[in-house]
């Protein structure tokens, strides 16, 4: 028969409790950014919905996977197996959510590029895409109005200069 050696501690339920919020944390974080950035037109930089999924996937597996190691209690090896396979099923889950889809519109893309090619018709590029879809939706009127702001400010600082100057100019 063999032994299984369990490290434990009096402070383990405190580490294991600051851990699970910071991890809480950085998935609240996570689905902020989601939420503010899910508006975005461009699809190559929309990813907010496969992130909201991914949050999901993580809070899902993580509750499961404390609930399944707190009834299991004291059969270690049972309980490392849960928990490796949880986290390498909740890994792989998120790496196919995320990359799956940009795998397969990269790789229809491409075919369509070639099927555009052989038919001698002009194809646009990517960053020609996003400009398009930039325009289509307001972002060079707000860059342009920022930059409007910009220089106005740069202006009453450079008469606030000038002025300062005049009287510097005028003492001596």
């Amino acid at each position: 028969m063999y032994q299984v050696e369990v490290c434990e501690s009096e402070w383990q339920s405190y580490y294991l409790a600051v851990l699970t919020v910071i991890q809480g944390l950085l998935l609240t974080l996570g689905a902020f950014i989601a939420w503010e950035t899910r508006k975005v037109k461009i699809d190559a930089f929309n990813d907010s919905r496969l992130i909201a999924m991914c949050i999901y996937n993580a809070v899902v597996f993580g509750t499961v996977t404390i609930i399944i190691v707190t009834v299991l209690g004291n059969q270690a090896t049972a309980r490392y197996g849960i928990k490796t396979g949880c986290l390498i099923f909740a890994t792989t889950f998120t790496q196919i959510i995320l990359f799956a889809p940009k795998m397969f519109a990269y790789y229809t893309n491409k075919v369509a590029q070639n099927e555009a090619n052989t038919a001698d018709q002009p194809t646009t590029s990517a960053h020609q895409q996003q400009m398009i879809a930039c325009a289509d939706n307001s972002c060079i009127a707000h860059e342009l109005r920022v930059a409007k702001n910009i220089i106005a400010v740069l202006q009453s600082q450079k008469t606030a200069l000038e002025t300062t100057v005049r009287a510097y100019e005028e003492k001596n």
